[in-house]
């Protein structure tokens, strides 16, 4: 897992600037609220990252060596946490981030095929696919789960996507570990989000 925190930021911003054309029919409301804002809107408390625009709590593995809100912030599309921990035993490395990206994408049809697209993006990098597109639910909320691996000489790790639909934005987890029952414990949203 070398360069981890180089290589989780441009995998994130990657999966950001994914707009395959895919178009889910939605309620858009009136005002669309600015990705700037929506990322003032987040905070860290103790081991919690906290958005009051999506009402959600997500809490941050650790232990890290590295964590940072709001490391990338653009026009439509942000990382809104990105935690790292780079020492200590290869079972607890991983990488993750909270990442949002306007949903006004054109011909944007499910976040299903949004995270497929991601993937496939992945698989030319040279990573292989463990799990393709799964949905999972939370809270009554559906995400989308997709997970790969690299087997590369020198490069092995795992790396998992998992995004839903919140308030007209793509919300979600971009997640690198040393192996795979730790990167299932990252992505298990069930221990890791809680909405109000």
């Amino acid at each position: 897992m070398r360069a981890q925190k180089n290589r989780l930021i441009l995998a994130a911003a990657c999966l950001l600037a994914v707009a395959a054309p895919v178009r889910e029919a939605r309620a858009q409301s009136a005002e669309v609220t600015d990705i700037k804002m929506i990322a003032a809107k987040g905070r860290l408390a103790g081991t919690d990252y906290q958005n009051d625009f999506f009402r959600i709590v997500v809490h941050v593995p650790s232990p890290n060596t590295f964590q940072q809100i709001n490391s990338i912030v653009d026009e439509n599309r942000a990382q809104l946490l990105n935690a790292n921990n780079t020492t200590g035993p290869m079972e607890q490395r991983h990488n993750f981030a909270v990442i949002v990206q306007s949903g006004n994408i054109p011909g944007l049809r499910s976040i299903e095929q949004y995270v497929r697209s991601v993937r496939h993006s992945l698989e030319k990098e040279g990573l292989e696919t463990v799990l393709s597109e799964v949905p999972v639910s939370t809270a009554g909320h559906t995400f989308t789960l997709s997970t790969l691996r690299s087997t590369a000489p020198g490069e092995k790790f795992y790396k998992g996507i998992s995004c839903t639909m919140l308030n007209g934005y793509i919300f979600g987890f971009w997640v690198e570990a040393a192996n795979e029952a730790e990167l299932n414990k990252l992505l298990d949203l069930n221990t890791r989000l809680k909405f109000w």
